[in-house]
C-alpha cells in the first residue's frame, strides 16, 4: 500500500476554472497517460478527470515508497513550471493509506458535487479502461487494476447498505428535474450540449416526457447518433448552434472539453 500515491484536485478546494485547467481532452488521454508515467517514472498511473475533479493515480516502481509528485503533475498538466509554492497550493497529495482512502472516498461519491451520485463509477471504469488501452510502460495493469475494481465494489455496498442510495442522486436527474419543471410552465425546446453520459441520461429522462430536444456537439454525426437514440430530437453541430441558435427555453451543456464551448457573445 505504500507504493500507491495519488495527486488531485476538485472544485471543492480550487474551484472550477482551476480543475479545467488540469483537464485533458478525452481524445488525447491515452497520450496524456503515457507522458505523465513516464515524467513521473512511475509503474502504473490512472487519470481520471470528470467537470468537478481531476485525480491521478498511481503506483511508484520496485515497491519504493509513493513520493510527493504534485510539482510533476503540475508541469505536465498545467503545461508549465510552477512557481516555488504555487503546486502544493493548487494540488493534494495523498500517499499510502491516504491515497487508497480517498480514492475509496471519490469512487463511492462521497466528495461529488451531488452528495452519493453515480457517474463517478462509470467515469471511474473508463479511466482505469483508458490507461489500460495505452498498452506502454505506465499503464494500469494489476496493482492499481485490483485497487480500482475494490474502490468499485466498496462503493457499490456503501450504495446498497445506507441511505445514501435513496432519491435522485444522478446529477443529470437532478438537471432533467429542473429542465422540466421549466418545461411544464413554459413549454419549448430543450439543448443538449456535448454527446456525454450525463446528457444522454438527461436526454432520456426528458425524453420519456415528450420534451422536444435539440442535441448539439462538435462532430454533427456524433449529435445525430444521440438524437437518433432520444427520438423527439434535432441535431446540430456546435458550430451552427453557436451562429444561428433555435429558439430553446433551456440548456444543458455537460461536455469534455477544457474550454468554454458557449462565450458571452453567443447566449
Amino acid at each position: 500500500m505504500n507504493t500507491i500515491g495519488l495527486v488531485g484536485l476538485s472544485y471543492r478546494t480550487q474551484g472550477a476554472d482551476a480543475v479545467a485547467r488540469f483537464t485533458v481532452a478525452r481524445e488525447a488521454r491515452g497520450e496524456m497517460v503515457a507522458r505523465l508515467a513516464a515524467e513521473l517514472g512511475v509503474a502504473e498511473l490512472v487519470y481520471l478527470a470528470t467537470c468537478n475533479r481531476v485525480e491521478v493515480l498511481y503506483r511508484e516502481r520496485d515497491g519504493r515508497r509513493a513520493a510527493d509528485r504534485r510539482r510533476q503533475v503540475f508541469r505536465v498538466l498545467g503545461g508549465r513550471e510552477p512557481e516555488p509554492g504555487e503546486a502544493e497550493q493548487v494540488l493534494h497529495g495523498w500517499q499510502g493509506e491516504g491515497a487508497v482512502e480517498h480514492l475509496f472516498v471519490v469512487a463511492a461519491g462521497l466528495d461529488s458535487a451531488q452528495l452519493g451520485e453515480r457517474e463517478i463509477q462509470g467515469q471511474l471504469r473508463d479511466a482505469l479502461f483508458a490507461a489500460r488501452a495505452v498498452g506502454a510502460a505506465g499503464a494500469a495493469g494489476g496493482l492499481l487494476g485490483r485497487l480500482v475494481d475494490e474502490a468499485l465494489r466498496v462503493a457499490h455496498q456503501v450504495h446498497l447498505g445506507s441511505a445514501i442510495g435513496d432519491g435522485r442522486l444522478s446529477t443529470a436527474e437532478v438537471a432533467a428535474d429542473h429542465v422540466l419543471e421549466r418545461v411544464r410552465r413554459s413549454p419549448g425546446c430543450v439543448a443538449l450540449v456535448g454527446v456525454s453520459p450525463m446528457t444522454r441520461k438527461c436526454g432520456e429522462a426528458l425524453a420519456r416526457e415528450r420534451v422536444p430536444l435539440v442535441v448539439v456537439n462538435r462532430t454533427l454525426e456524433r449529435a445525430r447518433a444521440l438524437a437518433a437514440e432520444l427520438g423527439n430530437a434535432e441535431a446540430m453541430s456546435l458550430d451552427e448552434f453557436r451562429l444561428r441558435p433555435p429558439r430553446i427555453e433551456a440548456l444543458v451543456a455537460a461536455t469534455g472539453s477544457p474550454e468554454a464551448v458557449l462565450d458571452r457573445a453567443c447566449l
